[in-house]
């Protein structure tokens, strides 16, 4: 069984994803290659898009839902779904990233995945269950295939 912690900064503007093996002094940070030139790699955009069949994609472009973490500080309708399907987009993408990529290395461990999110730092425990429930939420979904 071998560790790995997931970092997950969810930024108002940005989110970035850095991946860890405590056993190993290395860390591997998430390139977003879908992302058109103009933007940075490991910058991805805290917006998503969705189709006329609910189906939510990451983008740069045409997003449709944007202000995803501004909206969760402020109890809106639908912005922890919101939220939700776009950290279990980055998360479905980083975990798949990593794995495509290191193969070798992991090929024949079982991972337990750690996941530390990065919130805001309010003193109000409804808007940290908030994150907390949409994190929990988002790393299920993410896992749905």
């Amino acid at each position: 069984m071998r560790d790995i912690i997931f970092g997950l900064d969810f930024g108002t503007s940005c989110t970035k994803v850095v991946l860890q093996d405590p056993l190993l002094p290395k860390a591997w940070a998430i390139p977003f290659e879908q992302l058109p030139p103009e933007n940075h790699p490991y910058f991805l955009p805290t917006q998503i898009e969705g189709d006329d069949a609910k189906i939510f994609h990451l983008t740069s472009k045409n997003a449709q839902f944007k202000d995803l973490k501004r909206h969760l500080l402020i109890p809106e309708t639908y912005a922890d779904i919101l939220a939700c399907a776009f950290l279990a987009k980055v998360i479905e993408y980083a975990r798949s990233y990593f794995l495509k990529t290191n193969k070798n290395l992991y090929q024949r461990e079982q991972i337990q995945w750690i996941l530390n999110l990065g919130i805001p730092s309010i003193d109000d425990p409804e808007i940290k269950q908030t994150f907390h429930n949409t994190a929990k939420a988002a790393w299920w979904l993410s896992n749905q295939k």
